[in-house]
């Protein structure tokens, strides 16, 4: 059983980032938020959740944080936040931002999002639409795992797997 879905944006020790300063406050956000295309809404499929983003917040219904910077098991660089700064909701988007702060953790921040606890799906069709970023020392990713008790016992699945 599928228990939840984590996204994540998020630096790994495999490459080792060029550091640049970047600005405290969010970066804006393109207004022309893409048009959703419902793959569900074909003959023999029934919607059962859904976020669209489309309020001005994450919804805790659906949404909780993975907080803190352990390393995660990848031997990340940054500590997961909740702050506005490394995620937020725009124009029908989730943002998730990596950032350079040195007054947290080893100086990178970003954030994981997860519905563990709130969603749940045995079976179904997940989709979703993403614009991932490219570059050295960063691996956006999405992915489910199960329930049944922790990763090694209810495995994971790769939904976008990352670019390099």
């Amino acid at each position: 059983m599928l228990g939840m879905l984590v996204l994540s944006a998020c630096g790994t020790r495999l490459f080792t980032p060029t550091a640049t300063a970047t600005p405290i406050v969010p970066t804006s956000t393109p207004t022309n938020a893409p048009t959703p295309t419902y793959g569900w809404n074909s003959q023999g499929w029934n919607l059962v959740w859904s976020d669209e983003f489309n309020g001005s917040t994450i919804d805790p219904k659906n949404w909780t944080f993975d907080l803190g910077g352990n390393g995660w098991g990848n031997s990340e660089f940054e500590t997961y936040t909740n702050l506005p700064e490394n995620t937020r909701v725009e124009n029908g988007m989730l943002i998730i931002e990596a950032r350079q702060d040195q007054s947290i953790g080893n100086g990178y921040t970003s954030a994981r999002l997860k519905t563990q606890g709130l969603q749940e799906f045995q079976y179904g069709r997940i989709e979703e639409r993403m614009k991932l970023p490219f570059g050295q020392g960063i691996w956006p990713a999405f992915w489910m795992l199960g329930n049944n008790g922790g990763w090694l016992q209810s495995g994971e699945i790769d939904v976008t797997l990352c670019r390099g």
